[in-house]
């Protein structure tokens, strides 16, 4: 194959396994990111501990969850069939969220409907593993770049839906979330139909057996470790940023939603070209963990930029900034975990990595809450500055220990 068809075929690959991040960050962004948080805080409970709890617990449950479903989907080849049971629970969990007014029915959907949401992602996640051999780390990149016009393209449909403006009573935000669901079922309906089915389907036992144990240590042993902890440390930093500048915003600064949205919208739009084209350039020049940690650099600075500056306009350079690194951290590290994990393990290692940075994002909105609730929102942004700052170090070991390991195969 020449070089123009080997590029044709990763993108044509790259843009089918895509349609998942189409839909699915229509989900991120409205219900994660933007209104879901604001509902919550004016209709359910005006407690930024309340909301840090809710969060908490489907993160926890995710986490536990998905290493466990992932092991009986590798064992039992599973693995498709985990991904549509798991998505299709987070597209009806977030049509159901247009429907109901109790705080206590609203909550408990919320919290259902995350933990299918983050489990489905692992499953889909490890599928980068096979389909994209060489091409991973521009895969990767690809997949958060077609999110995020996703997320976006949902929004506009969201404000045309009502009538060209946001969301002022609950009736809105009902609205807006029963049309996320919709655009993230249609996604995810024509993503299933590219699904291929398990290339080692085979019937096993469900039952744990020890040599399995005794494999799945060994492959946990070396820069695989580093990764994953790494994972662990930077996720937290990053999903407690996401988690809370909505209500940072609303709360704090007293931005209108219309402002946080728009502010939102410009992240997006930058995050977009940027995390395909940083991710490309990872690839060509193979230092994916360089940048990695430049991008750690650059969530310090955005951490130390929300506890100083509080106008709009400074905020519009924080937006642009964010657009930078929000996608192309998580992207460069899906890319490293799936250049090291061996197939027959990717449903299991990738429900780990889960486990990884949901645990850690567990303590990172608890953490933001009450440094928070004791002190101030501003200073409670600061409580991220230290997984960034492990997380560079380990993964700077990871990489490291990945060259000693080429250097010498």
């Amino acid at each position: 194959m020449t070089t123009k068809q080997i590029e044709t075929s990763a993108l044509k690959t790259g843009l089918q396994w895509s349609l998942y991040d189409f839909g699915n960050s229509a989900y991120a962004l409205n219900i994660i990111t933007l209104f879901f948080p604001l509902y919550f805080s004016s209709f359910v409970s005006s407690n930024p501990a309340t909301w840090s709890r809710t969060v908490a617990v489907s993160i926890l449950a995710s986490a536990l969850i998905a290493p466990i479903a992932g092991y009986f989907a590798d064992r039992y080849s599973a693995r498709r069939i985990s991904l549509i049971a798991f998505a299709s629970l987070a597209v009806v969990g977030t049509l159901l969220l247009g429907f109901t007014t109790s705080s206590a029915e609203t909550t408990i959907i919320f919290i259902a409907t995350n933990i299918a949401f983050y489990v489905s992602t692992s499953f889909y996640d490890a599928i980068l593993v096979t389909i994209a051999r060489d091409r991973r780390t521009f895969t990767s990149g690809l997949g958060w770049a077609i999110g995020y016009f996703g997320g976006l393209l949902c929004l506009g449909f969201c404000y045309l839906m009502l009538g060209s403006q946001m969301p002022t009573n609950q009736g809105d935000f009902l609205k807006v979330f029963f049309l996320t669901g919709l655009f993230y079922m249609v996604s995810s309906l024509f993503f299933f139909r590219n699904l291929s089915p398990d290339s080692d389907a085979h019937a096993a036992s469900l039952a744990v057996s020890r040599s399995d144990m005794a494999g799945m240590g060994s492959d946990f042993r070396g820069p695989l470790l580093y990764v994953l902890i790494g994972s662990f440390l930077v996720m937290e930093g990053v999903t407690t940023i996401v988690y809370f500048t909505a209500i940072y915003a609303s709360s704090t600064l007293h931005f209108s939603i219309g402002r946080i949205a728009g502010l939102l919208s410009l992240t997006q739009l930058i995050a977009a070209p940027a995390t395909y084209l940083i991710c490309r350039y990872a690839e060509r020049r193979q230092n994916e963990f360089t940048i990695l940690i430049m991008c750690n650099v650059v969530w310090l600075l955005l951490a130390l930029a929300m506890f100083k500056f509080r106008s709009p306009l400074a905020y519009i350079g924080i937006a642009c900034l964010t657009g930078l690194v929000i996608g192309t951290s998580p992207a460069l590290l899906r890319a490293c975990l799936s250049k090291i994990t061996p197939p027959h393990r990717r449903g299991s290692i990738f429900g780990f990595s889960l486990l990884c940075s949901r645990a850690a994002s567990v303590v990172g909105p608890l953490v933001f809450g009450l440094v928070a609730s004791k002190f101030s929102a501003p200073v409670g942004m600061l409580s991220v500055i230290p997984f960034f700052v492990l997380g560079s170090i380990i993964l700077f070991s990871a990489s490291v220990k990945i060259s000693a390991l080429q250097t010498h195969a």
